[in-house]
This record gives C-alpha cells, sequence and structure tokens, in this order.
C-alpha cells in the first residue's frame, strides 16, 4: 500500500528529489513529552512511525528511489523510551532502498541532491529544517566549479501528496469505518450513563474510555462536553461543570485509529427527556444535517450542503418567529455570499444562532487536507471524498437576540460522510439521529454498533 502511494507520488513529480521529513517529539515539560503523533504526509507514504526521520523519494535515481534517515539504534535508550527500527528496520520493514542513521543527514543528503533540477521541499513549515535544507543546497552550489548543479526550482510537495489524500483509497475507508464505529459505541455509551450531579469531565472519561477499551489509543481531538451553557461555545475545552436537570450537553469526540480520525457530536438531554424547546430545536437542527447530507452527492459542492443547511434552519427560525424576512437572504448574508443587505439594527439574523461552517474534509487529520476551491470555483465533490456535515443552533444565556424560551440551549448534530457513485454513505452509521432515537440511548435501549 505505501509503495503504490509512494509510486503514484513520483508519477506526478517531474523528477528531481522530494525531502519530506517526519514529526519531532514536543516536550511537555520537563524531559516529559506529549503522545507522539506521526506527520502525516509522511505517514501516508511511508508508514513508518518514529520521530525525527527524513524520507527522500527520486523517480529517476537508478538504485535509491527511496530513502530513509532514522534514528539508530542505542540499547541504552531504547531501555528507557522503547525499541527502534534503525536502518536495517527500515530497510526490512518499511521498504527502503537504502537505509542511513540521522547522525549521516549532512554528510549524506547533499549528495542526493546534486544534479537534481528540481527540489520538493514544503518551505515555511519549519524554519529550522528549512535552515538545514539551505544550508545542503549552499554545500552543492558550493560544488558549481566542478560541473556539479544544485536544484534550481521548488515545488511544495503537499499540493500532490494533500490531493492524494483528499480521494480516498479502501484502506483509508475501511480504518475510518473501523474508527467511526469504536466513536459511535462511545457516543451511545455516553447517552446511557449520563445523569445529572455528573461531571463533564466524568463523562468525557466514559466515552474514552470505551475508545480505548476497543483499540483507539488516542482521541482524534480534544475532547468537547458541554453541558448547559456551555453547549454554546463551539470549542469548549474545560470540561469541568456539574451537569444539572434540564440541561443539554453537547458532545463532540472522535478516536483516531492507527492514524485516521473520526468526528461525531451529538445533543442530548441529561436527564434523559426532552423539554419541548429542546426537541423545537433539535429536531430542526436534525431536519437541516439531513438536509444537507442528501447534497453530499458527486457533482455537487461542499459548498452546497453549507446553503442547504443554512437555509434550512434560517426557515425554520422564520417559522418560530424568531427571524424576519425571507430563509434565502438571511442564507446568503450568513454564509458570506450577500455582503449588501443590512438588517434593521438588533433584530435577529441567522448568524447569530448559527456561527460556524456545515462541513470540512476528514481523513488522517480531523480537519483534512485538500482544497476546497479549484480558482475562484469550488471545487466538484468526487467518489472518495469525506467530510463532515454538522450544522447547529446556539442560544447563548448572554446573546441579547436569543429569545427567553431557548436561551441555554445548543445542539449540534455531526456525521462522517463519504461520497460514492451513487446515495451518501454514512461512514458514522449506527448513531441515534432522530430525538425520540437520543431518549432510548439515554435510556439504554438504543443498540451498540
Amino acid at each position: 500500500m505505501f509503495k503504490q502511494r509512494r509510486e503514484k507520488f513520483m508519477g506526478l513529480m517531474r523528477g528531481g528529489i522530494a525531502i519530506i521529513p517526519a514529526n519531532a517529539e514536543i516536550t511537555r515539560s520537563a524531559d516529559g513529552h506529549y503522545p507522539f503523533c506521526q506527520n502525516k504526509n509522511f505517514l501516508y507514504l511511508t508508514g513508518f512511525p518514529e520521530p525525527d526521520a527524513i524520507a527522500l523519494l527520486m523517480p529517476k535515481h537508478p538504485e535509491h528511489r527511496f530513502v530513509l534517515f532514522v534514528r539508530p539504534r542505542d540499547k541504552s535508550r531504547e531501555i528507557w523510551d522503547g525499541r527502534r527500527f534503525g536502518p536495517e528496520g527500515a530497510k526490512s520493514q518499511f521498504g527502503a532502498d537504502v537505509a542511513y542513521t540521522i547522525a549521516e543527514l549532512d554528510e549524506v543528503l547533499p549528495r542526493y541532491l546534486e544534479n537534481q533540477d528540481v527540489l520538493y521541499h514544503g518551505f515555511g513549515n519549519d524554519p529550522a529544517f528549512d535552515a538545514r535544507v539551505h544550508r545542503w543546497l549552499d554545500m552543492v552550489r558550493g560544488k558549481s566549479r566542478q560541473g556539479v548543479i544544485a536544484p534550481a526550482e521548488f515545488v511544495d510537495p503537499n499540493e500532490v501528496i494533500h490531493e492524494m489524500r483528499l480521494i480516498k483509497d479502501e484502506h483509508d475507508l475501511a480504518t475510518m469505518r473501523a474508527a467511526a464505529k469504536i466513536s459511535v459505541g462511545a457516543h451511545i455509551r455516553g447517552m446511557a450513563v449520563t445523569k445529572p450531579g455528573m461531571f463533564e469531565y466524568e463523562l468525557g472519561a466514559e466515552m474514552e474510555h470505551h475508545c480505548r477499551m476497543r483499540g483507539s489509543r488516542n482521541q482524534a481531538y480534544s475532547s468537547i462536553v458541554g453541558s448547559g451553557d456551555n453547549a454554546n461555545i463551539l470549542h469548549y475545552r474545560e470540561n469541568d461543570r456539574k451537569m444539572e436537570d434540564g440541561d443539554i450537553v453537547c458532545v463532540d469526540l472522535g478516536c483516531e485509529l492507527d492514524g485516521y480520525a473520526s468526528d461525531i457530536t451529538r445533543a442530548w438531554p441529561v436527564n434523559g427527556r426532552f423539554t419541548p424547546e429542546q426537541k423545537i430545536i433539535y429536531d430542526l437542527v436534525l431536519k437541516a444535517h439531513q438536509e444537507a447530507i442528501k447534497r453530499a452527492k458527486a457533482g455537487n459542492t461542499i459548498r452546497n450542503t453549507h446553503e442547504t443547511a443554512a437555509k434550512v434552519l434560517a426557515q425554520g427560525l422564520i417559522d418560530l418567529g424568531i427571524l424576519k424576512g425571507d430563509a434565502e437572504t438571511h442564507m446568503r448574508v450568513c454564509i458570506g455570499d450577500d455582503k449588501e443587505t443590512r438588517f434593521p439594527e438588533g433584530q435577529p439574523v441567522l448568524k447569530d444562532f448559527y456561527m460556524h461552517g456545515t462541513s470540512h474534509w476528514i481523513g488522517m487529520d480531523v480537519h483534512d487536507v485538500g482544497r476546497y476551491r479549484k480558482g475562484d470555483q469550488w471545487r466538484k465533490l468526487e467518489p472518495g471524498m469525506c467530510f463532515t456535515v454538522e450544522p447547529g443552533l446556539y442560544f447563548s444565556v448572554d446573546n441579547p437576540r436569543a429569545p427567553d424560551r431557548f436561551r441555554g440551549i445548543g445542539i449540534r448534530i455531526e456525521d462522517d460522510i463519504h461520497v460514492t457513485r451513487g446515495e451518501p454513505e454514512y461512514i458514522t452509521k449506527g448513531l441515534p439521529l432522530t430525538s425520540a432515537d437520543v431518549e432510548a440511548a439515554c435510556r439504554g435501549d438504543f443498540p451498540m454498533p
């Protein structure tokens, strides 16, 4: 699989050499580190899991088309930090044509730069590493009197890799489905255990425990568990409030599995039963969610899902007497297409209650790579693309335009969708959708995936 990806990438190169670095470990405190997360472009092409490595890809090299620089075997460090593959493991287990230790970088890598016309390197991502690349280039340029040529053209390889990653292959999709299945179960578990008096972090711990016990070692992002008015904070992080009877809790939580993300949001009543006001808002958000997913088809655009969701929400708020005017205008103003319309001062507008986009790409990164536009046009959806659909409505207590009856309610419903040649696929299938399903899950009466 990784070899096929490298071959495809090298087929898109115009000769030359590509330098693809791994991530380094990041210090958390003193000599302790954060859990290591590999650079996803590097992982996509190599599968190599260790920090500090560097891959070279050279489609026209007669023998060394794929080169790895890795940490050396070190018995002392391996006692403390775990086993390393070393150069031999890089060759035997990851398919490198040749492998060196990272201590040999300054001596060996400049030789591979010699007489290459194009250098593929993403300048601007890591200034310290960029400085090393410039030093290596200067070393090659210093041999110009000997007839050695240094690369004179520079191309960002990330653009090429990102376009490859945007269209998921069967391995991508299988792993994303597996990650989603775990996260779906975590949300169903969360609904069943939620009760008044529980802290947000306790609920998050129950759900993350479910993920860990099923093979996910990390969450794809910091879990958001917002109850009461905290549900109206989009990227709420504290998770430290005691949940109360009558609250809604909005949980945005998804695990990572084998380098692939899942991203799910559901909102449910802490006591297991929606109030009439909560149900009105939940059902409206669900309608926007369902209508938007109908647009997740090849030939449409990711913008179409946003337009659809925003228009449904606008019409629903008009029907409730919260907004005045027509849904089309509110939608166009909200998404930024209409910059001319001015509503009367003090009059509520859709963006008062729906202030974020409806979708983003998802894959190895939770906010995955790939351009959303081609030139000045939104790009057409193609089979293999995966993205979220996540409309919401937020009535913060301190929002003066929020009606009293809905204040403190924040609801978002998010699923991960795969564009196929036919109908959209729910990657996150098996989740409660309707308000009745959610209440059943809160009673423990909804099936696990």
